[in-house]
């Protein structure tokens, strides 16, 4: 999902720069500012999910997080080889049919 939001924020950041040199190429002042404006948000925006993915890419980040404890996991989510086996229900001391 991250790798999602760091392609469309960089094509969105790419697309208003490219518009702010065209409308400055073509000298149109209030245009060029109107892209240089949105682009600097989208710039610091494509920066910083960049920066989360690459400081973190764990893709199975909170695997397991959601288990109770009734599971058993071993192995790394990290790599990918995360295991959980579901705990079984104890079995009863008691006889169904006790007489």
């Amino acid at each position: 999902m991250q790798i999602l939001a760091v392609v469309f924020l960089g094509i969105c950041a790419g697309l208003a720069v490219f518009r702010a040199v065209d409308a400055y190429q073509w000298c149109e002042m209030r245009r060029f500012r109107l892209y240089a404006l949105l682009s600097i948000p989208l710039i610091v925006g494509a920066g910083f999910a960049t920066w989360q993915f690459f400081a973190s890419p764990d893709p199975y980040r909170g695997v397991g997080a959601e288990l109770d404890s009734d599971w058993v996991c071993s192995g790394s989510a990290a790599l990918g080889d995360l295991v959980c086996i579901k705990k079984s229900a104890p079995a009863s001391t008691h006889p169904e049919n006790a007489d």
